[in-house]
C-alpha cells in the first residue's frame, strides 16, 4: 500500500492461496533518528532535535559512528540551537570531547557550543580551530551523568542564494565525529 497510515497486523485467510508474495518497504526519510537507528540496528543511542530534512543518513548517530565520511547535518537556517544528545555509560564523568567538522564551503562552521550533562549546562564554549588532523578539542567543567547534549551556540554564517525563491539561505552546519566520550552501547533488534 502506498502512502497513508502503516498497515500492520495478522489475519487468517479462509483458504490456502498459491502464488508469490511481493512486499515493498519504504523508509520514511523524515522519521525520527531513533526510529531509523532501530531499523538500522545501530548500537549508538543518539538523537537530535532536528536534522537536514529528507536525509536520514544525516541523523545524530552519524556523529558518533567512527566514520569521518558520515555526519549529522542541521537544517538550513537552523544551526544555532540544534542539539545532539547521546547516552553515556552510567555515572560517567566527562570534561573534554573532540569534535570534527567536515571541511566544506557548503557548510556553516561551528564556533561555539554548550555542553549539558544530565541537566547541568556549561557556559558557552569556544570551538577552537582544528588541529592538523581536523579535530577541535573542547574542555568544559567536569560533570557526571548518563547523558550528554551538545548544542550549537554560534556559527560563522555561510549564505547561499536560493534562485527558486529569490532568497538568501543560511547553509547548515555538520559534525562528522564527536569522540573522547564514554558512550553507552545498546543492543537493538529491528522493530
Amino acid at each position: 500500500r502506498d502512502g497513508g497510515a502503516p498497515l500492520a497486523g495478522r489475519f487468517d485467510l479462509p483458504a490456502e492461496l498459491a502464488g508469490e508474495l511481493s512486499v515493498r518497504l519504504r523508509l520514511n526519510r523524515r522519521a525520527p533518528d531513533a526510529v531509523i537507528d532501530a531499523f538500522a540496528q545501530s548500537t549508538i543511542d543518539a538523537t537530535s532535535n532536528r536534522r537536514l530534512a529528507g536525509f536520514p543518513d544525516a541523523r545524530a548517530s552519524a556523529a558518533f559512528d567512527g566514520d569521518p565520511d558520515t555526519a549529522w547535518i542541521t537544517p538550513f537556517h537552523s544551526s544555532v540551537g540544534s542539539r545532539l544528545t547521546v547516552a553515556l555509560r552510567p555515572d560517567s564523568t566527562v570534561s573534554t570531547l573532540r569534535l570534527r567538522q567536515p571541511s566544506s564551503d557548503q557548510l556553516a562552521v561551528i564556533t561555539a557550543v554548550r555542553v549539558v550533562v544530565d541537566g547541568v549546562t556549561s557556559d558557552v564554549l569556544t570551538v577552537p580551530p582544528p588541529d592538523s588532523s581536523g579535530v577541535s578539542s573542547i574542555a568544559f567543567p567536569a560533570a557526571s551523568g548518563d547523558e550528554l547534549t551538545l548544542e550549537i551556540a554560534a556559527v560563522v554564517p555561510n549564505l547561499t542564494s536560493n534562485e527558486r525563491y529569490n532568497a538568501v539561505a543560511q547553509l547548515p552546519s555538520a559534525i562528522s565525529e564527536i569522540s573522547g566520550l564514554p558512550l553507552a552501547r545498546s543492543e537493538r533488534a529491528a522493530p
